[in-house]
């Protein structure tokens, strides 16, 4: 059968190595069910966890690569409910790259006058995170309400510039 993981193939390999972490502390588990050994709750998220909730937990998730990508989507949403952790990691310098996508977010969500303030404190941050900011209040004190990463994502003849990314074109 297709579905059939066969023992020394790629498929199996990939099935060992696959990461699951507890739904409530985040340490890595043995599987996608079942309790965890560090805190003892079921590892497996509650039933009827809505998509959303799944993405604002997964804004503390250990592994950064899956915080970037929920950062996007929930900007993209517009989901006013990941502001106050946004903030949060707007303002965590241990990784100023998400820090500067936290930001971003934020502002895509709150708007820029609403993130006056966290926008001006950004300019003490590492250099992505004060980079992304300035731009962001450079585009508020100007008066555009387009937005810097708008402008960026449009080429001069109203095309999306090749380097936009998918979120940026769909605005």
């Amino acid at each position: 059968m297709r579905g059939d993981i066969q023992p020394g193939s790629r498929g199996a390999a990939m099935s060992r190595t696959a990461t699951y972490f507890c739904w409530a502390c985040y340490a890595p588990v043995d599987g996608a069910e079942g309790r965890c050994p560090a805190c003892g709750h079921a590892s497996a998220p509650p039933p009827g966890t809505s998509f959303t909730e799944r993405l604002l937990w997964t804004l503390g998730h250990p592994l950064v690569e899956r915080r970037m990508v929920a950062i996007g989507v929930l900007a993209e949403r517009g989901e006013r409910r990941a502001v106050p952790r946004l903030r949060e990691l707007a303002g965590d310098a241990r990784d100023p790259y998400l820090a500067a996508a936290a930001l971003q977010a934020a502002v895509s969500i709150e708007g820029p006058e609403a993130s006056r303030a966290l926008l001006l404190a950004a300019r003490n941050r590492p250099v992505p995170a004060r980079r992304a900011a300035q731009r962001l209040l450079d585009a508020t004190d100007s008066g555009d309400r387009q937005g810097p990463e708008r402008r960026a994502a449009t080429s001069r003849a109203g095309q999306p510039a090749p380097t936009a990314t998918l979120y940026e074109r769909r605005r």
